[in-house]
Order: C-alpha cells, then structure tokens, then sequence
C-alpha cells in the first residue's frame, strides 16, 4: 500500500508506503521481501506489469517483459519496465515500511506510471507470493477551473464566478487563489475601448474544492475576461 495516490511530476520527492502479509486466519507472514520500484522504459505504451525482471545486457539493466501479446490491437511488443529501486528484507514479520527517493526516477505524465512489487518468500515452505501497484503520474499538482455563473451579464449587476480545484485523483483541494480580472470599457468614441484590471483572492473549501466570487459589475463594463494566476493549467472565462 502507497501513502499516496498519485505521483506528480516535477513535485513529488518521495514515494512510501507499507508491504503488509497476513495468513487468512490473520497471523502474519514471515519470510524473506524483495521490493523493487520499476520505471517504464518505452514512455509510450506502459503495458508491462507483473515479475521475474531480468538483465538486458544490450541496455545495461534490469528490466520487466512487455505485456505478452503486444498492444491492444496487435500494435507491436509490450513496454518494458527498469528496476530503479531495489531492498531486500531478510528477516519479514508481517509488514515493512519502505520509503524511496525519486530525485533519479523518470516520472512522465499521461498513462505511465510507477510501479512498486513486491515479492515475499515464505520461511518455512518458500513458496513466493507476490503483489504490485501502478501510480499515475500527473503533470499538475491539481486542476482549476472558473465558472461564471452566465455568459452574458448586465452592465451594473453582480456577477457570480465559481472557482473550483480538484487534485489528479478527483479529490476537493483547500487552497487560496487569486484571480485577475481584465475589464473592457467604452471609452468614448474617440478614445476607443479602455481595459483595466483587478485581482481577486478566492479560498476553496477542503468539502467541494469550490470557492465563490462575486463581481460587482460597473455600468460601462462591456466585457470581463477572468482567469487564475500563478496556476498554468488553469481555465479562464469570458463574459
């Protein structure tokens, strides 16, 4: 089990968790653990998972077997997967906290992941059990998006705007922001349109990840452009 879901790229430092084995009547397993953390080697089609890395003397690493069969469809070989992190457990109670540092991981996001396995000896029988678990790698820490509450607004009147984060896994994000506003004025017929600009902070609950501003609207305001500041993947809007 990973203490988080998802990784981001550029941001996460760290991955950790715990590798945990019980019998089914819930005494826990003892034996001897191998841990390995795998990054894909093709950044493509990350169909490989399972075990049994094995060397590649052409490329100088251990690596996974691509996905038998190819692609979906017939498309060519499966990914294949280099071990980047390797700890061997001697002596297993049960359960073994790990903790992995990624400054050297290759993290890319979209569908590739990284891939931790585990592989546990049983002392007694030495039957091998394994287990492994795929995290996504994401490209923002998290999304926003800005919703006015209409596309058309009256000159004079409040205007609603909804502010909403969510992190790569769905999950509502508590966070301040601030949104820049660019306002659109008729200046008059010989000056033209005017542009002016305000800015905004919006805080959003830990809940819903929403956040509401309210814009009070002057008279000679004929177009309002919003978005977020500082957040590269954030939405914007027009009214």
């Amino acid at each position: 089990t990973a203490a988080q879901a998802y990784l981001v790229q550029g941001a996460s430092d760290t991955l950790s968790g715990v590798v945990s084995a019980q019998y089914t009547f819930g005494k826990p397993v003892k034996g001897t653990l191998t841990l390995n953390v795998l990054q894909p080697v093709n950044n493509y089609y990350p169909w490989a998972f399972g075990r049994h890395a094995r060397r590649d003397e052409a490329v100088g690493m251990d690596v996974m077997p691509g996905r038998p069969g190819g692609m979906p469809g017939g498309g060519g070989g499966g990914n294949e997967f280099e071990v980047v992190f390797t700890e061997e457990v001697a002596e297993f109670d049960g359960s073994h906290d790990f903790e992995v540092a990624l400054n050297d991981v290759r993290m890319n996001y979209g569908r590739n992941g990284i891939v931790v396995e585990a592989v546990l000896s049983e002392m007694g029988t030495k039957v091998e059990q394994d287990a492994s678990l795929t995290l996504p790698v994401a490209y923002h820490a998290f999304d926003v998006t800005l919703e006015p509450d209409r596309t058309l607004f009256v000159a004079g009147s409040d205007l609603g705007v909804t502010l909403t984060a969510t992190a790569p896994d769905g999950s509502p994000v508590a966070r301040t922001f601030t949104v820049r506003l660019d306002l659109s004025s008729e200046a008059g017929e010989s000056a033209g349109v005017a542009w002016s600009q305000a800015s905004h902070e919006v805080t959003t609950d830990a809940a819903s990840g929403r956040g509401r501003l309210v814009l009070s609207v002057a008279r000679d305001v004929s177009r309002i452009n919003g978005r977020v500041e500082d957040v590269p993947n954030a939405a914007t809007f027009s009214a």
